[in-house]
């Protein structure tokens, strides 16, 4: 299954860069990843943390007050900004998300789920600290395949030496 991303998650990776050049930050990173979703303001992943009563402008605000602690002052904002690795991980990730859901384009409730997942970021402690689970959201979106019951199924797929029946 080939997965691409949606046009709104393209949007939110340029509004990730643009946060990071805006608060003089030398990588996107999740938290970037974050306020790109949250200026995009529309989108699955928005309405999920609406849903949650979450208040986005405090959301914002607490994301915003971590990053001007990484200034760098002499950040040179014509530099080509490259993705911290967590926020590459971050994308792979959504990429999973989308494939686990049996979508071919990643969207940006996938991207929400994948900031989540690698919670080893401050954009996930917030969004945990303001109610916001990998488990609460995946719950709240509308039912996937079990990837356990995937696994089964392709591997029934294979004749016993290992090998795919399709290609023989």
């Amino acid at each position: 299954m080939i997965t691409q991303f949606s046009e709104s998650v393209s949007e939110v990776i340029n509004f990730s860069k643009e946060e990071a050049n805006r608060l003089q930050n030398p990588y996107i990173e999740p938290e970037h990843l974050l306020l790109g979703l949250i200026r995009y303001n529309s989108g699955i992943a928005i309405q999920l943390l609406l849903a949650l009563n979450i208040d986005l402008d405090s959301l914002k605000t607490e994301l915003e007050d971590y990053l001007r602690q990484k200034k760098d002052s002499s950040f040179d904002s014509d530099n080509d900004l490259q993705f911290s690795e967590t926020s590459s991980q971050i994308i792979k990730l959504s990429i999973l998300e989308a494939s686990f859901a049996q979508q071919r384009i990643a969207n940006t409730e996938h991207i929400l789920l994948a900031i989540l997942k690698e919670e080893n970021n401050v954009a996930a402690q917030i969004l945990i600290q303001n109610g916001a689970t990998y488990t609460k959201i995946l719950s709240m979106l509308p039912s996937r395949p079990n990837i356990n019951t995937l696994l089964a199924t392709d591997n029934k797929d294979k004749d016993e030496d290992g090998t795919d029946d399709d290609f023989e």
